[in-house]
C-alpha cells in the first residue's frame, strides 16, 4: 500500500476547473489540511466505493471514530469535508484517507481560496 499525495486546488473568484485523481482500494492518500479543504469524489463503477477517511486523535484515552462515507455506483458525486484540523490531521498536518474499490473512483482536492 504506497502513500499518494493529492494536491490541493483553491476555489477563486475567477474559478477552478478541478483536476479529478483516480484513487484505487490499495493506495493511502494524504492531503494537506487547513481546515478549509474538501473531497469532491465521482464514481463509475457499477458498486458502490466506500471512502475512509482516518481520525487519528483520542479523546479522553477512547479513539475517535473514522469517518466513513459511500460514493454511490455508477454516477455517484459525493463532496466530503470540510475536515477540523484537531480532528483529522495526523502529525504531519495532512488528512488520510482510502478507498474500497479500483480504479473507478476519481477526487478532487479543493480548498476556499482568498
Amino acid at each position: 500500500m504506497a502513500n499518494t499525495r493529492l494536491t490541493v486546488e483553491s476555489v477563486t473568484r475567477s474559478g477552478l476547473a478541478a483536476t479529478y485523481n483516480t484513487v484505487n482500494g490499495s493506495d493511502t492518500y494524504l492531503v494537506r489540511n487547513t481546515g478549509r479543504v474538501m473531497l469532491h469524489f465521482k464514481n463509475t463503477d457499477g458498486s458502490a466505493d466506500t471512502i475512509t477517511i482516518q481520525t487519528p486523535r483520542t479523546v479522553d484515552g477512547q479513539a475517535v471514530a473514522e469517518l466513513s462515507v459511500t460514493v454511490p455506483a455508477t454516477t455517484g458525486d459525493l463532496m466530503v469535508g470540510p475536515f477540523p484540523p484537531g480532528t483529522f490531521n495526523d502529525g504531519s498536518g495532512d488528512v488520510k484517507f482510502t478507498a474500497s474499490n479500483g480504479t473507478a473512483t476519481t477526487c478532487a482536492v479543493v480548498a476556499l481560496g482568498g
